[in-house]
């Protein structure tokens, strides 16, 4: 298993179905990936808590952010704009998105 969870990157090569990314894109990923789309979760903009859900270090065992290459679904990758830096943005993917992640699911709670 290589090591790390969320980082930044390069897309060096396409599959056909790929429509909004393109090669040299620079991108960021998440720990969380692939959830199915169609639970009471995930239909309502929290999917992280989709039992399907698949994680870093319980799923894709090969995938970590230290290895050479890894492959993701389009739909989990975010691009990155020229602004930030790769370190900037993987620090971005990894506790940034924790706290906004937070802070949106107060905003869906009912208490």
């Amino acid at each position: 298993m290589a090591l790390g969870h969320e980082d930044a990157g390069a897309v060096e090569q396409l599959s056909p179905n790929v429509k909004y990314l393109k090669k040299g894109d620079r991108v960021g990923w998440e720990y969380e990936h692939n959830p199915c789309g169609h639970c009471e979760w995930c239909l309502t903009g929290r999917q992280t808590f989709c039992p399907d859900y698949a994680f870093y270090g319980l799923a894709d065992l090969d995938q970590g952010s230290f290895a050479s290459h890894a492959l993701w679904k389009e739909a989990f990758l975010f691009k990155i704009p020229d602004t930030l830096s790769d370190a900037e943005a993987a620090t971005l993917m990894c506790g940034g998105a924790t706290v906004f992640g937070a802070f949106k699911d107060v905003r869906h709670s009912t208490h």
